[in-house]
């Protein structure tokens, strides 16, 4: 009769077992390019101005081509355009209105990057400084992100100068694999105190 018993609850427990899940489901989590945005401190003095890194991660499963920031780029002259959003609002004061300008850095298939799957690449944001003088003139909290543009698909919105471009065939197999989308960074926190 005991011999019984524990066979009877040695076959409930292995079905049991068999119904129970072997671990917890969990769902695909989704695969992106992501910005990810820091500073080199969060508590500045009035009157300094924080140095920033941006974060470029490709969690595709493929590769990707980014454009390279570029003259005009912060003042969204032309595309890329990147640029730091403070407190709500563009660090920029220019719009640009002639799409026919031309810039000292005519676009090239050099201004780009291919960023394989799973890749970082960090970006020089040196040339982005000077967008953002004068925005930390008083004591508070401010909140910042970063927004990278690439949405445009005519190349004149880039600066680019068929005339000035000998390698239009590369030119314009780069420019087609440009993810055309706007990426937007996490959020960040800068403390001004006037000490």
């Amino acid at each position: 009769m005991l011999k019984f018993i524990l066979i009877a609850a040695m076959v409930l427990f292995m079905s049991c077992a068999e119904d129970s899940p072997q671990s917890p489901v969990i769902p695909n989590e989704k695969k992106e390019f992501s910005l990810e945005l820091s500073a080199n401190q969060s508590v500045l003095k009035l009157g300094d101005l924080p140095d920033f890194v941006l974060k470029m991660k490709n969690n595709t499963d493929s590769s990707i081509v980014l454009p390279l920031f570029l003259e005009g780029s912060a003042d969204l002259e032309r595309y890329p355009h990147a640029y730091y959003v403070i407190d709500g609002k563009p660090s920029t004061t220019k719009i640009k209105t002639n799409s026919d300008q031309e810039y000292p850095q005519p676009l090239s298939p050099t201004n780009f990057i291919t960023l394989r799957s799973g890749e970082t690449y960090y970006p020089d944001m040196s040339i982005l400084k000077l967008s953002i003088q004068g925005q930390f003139s008083s004591e508070g909290v401010y909140y910042i992100n970063f927004v990278y543009c690439l949405e445009s698909d005519n190349l004149k919105d880039w600066g680019y100068s068929e005339a000035n471009d000998k390698e239009k065939a590369t030119m314009l197999q780069v420019f087609d694999r440009v993810p055309k989308e706007t990426f937007t960074s996490n959020v960040i926190e800068i403390h001004v105190k006037n000490d």
